[in-house]
């Protein structure tokens, strides 16, 4: 019997972003959310399905090796999504490179196009919907300016659980 990974796609972002969303972050240490660090902070382009053929998704993935570096700009930081806020991300404009590239995901690896327009996001934290209501602050949108050079495309494995998810990289392949 075969085992079924629960994968996706995704841009990670670069240590110096890393630094300065760690020292952005300090300033809301009173905010009852779980803060992600590390691999868990990146952009996903295509959303998670299930394979039981990582090879193959890898073998794919790796047909985007050299497709050509590009960088990313967020410019807010804010409660997410709108209507049922139980994120904390940064957004930023979706550039051409992000949008051919994630085009070109999608044919590749067989998915549907999306209904919605395609959000560039990093989620930095996850709260509760629930507890969103005795938080200190109710309104969020800070303007930030964060850019990331991207230069590489991951395929992650997500393991989900009660404490929330963590993330694998199966293979990465230089852009």
């Amino acid at each position: 019997m075969l085992m079924s990974n629960r994968v996706f796609i995704g841009l990670p972002i670069s240590s110096n972003l890393q630094e300065e969303i760690d020292e952005w972050r300090k300033q809301y240490t009173n905010l009852p959310v779980k803060w992600l660090r590390g691999k868990n902070i990146h952009v996903t382009l295509l959303p998670p399905w299930y394979s039981e053929d990582i090879e193959k998704e890898k073998e794919i993935l790796h047909s985007f090796k050299g497709t050509g570096k590009f960088s990313l700009s967020f410019q807010q930081v804010e409660y997410g999504p709108p209507r049922q806020a139980h994120l904390i991300w940064a957004t930023g404009a979706v550039s051409g490179e992000l949008t051919k590239l994630k085009e070109l995901l999608v044919h590749a690896y067989g998915h549907k196009e999306e209904v919605n327009p395609f959000l560039l996001h990093l989620t930095l934290a996850r709260f509760r919907k629930e507890q969103f209501s005795s938080f200190p602050i109710q309104k969020f949108h800070e303007k930030i300016s964060w850019e990331t050079q991207v230069t590489s495309l991951i395929l992650f494995n997500s393991h989900l659980s009660s404490t929330g998810a963590d993330y694998t990289c199966l293979d990465e392949v230089l852009l």
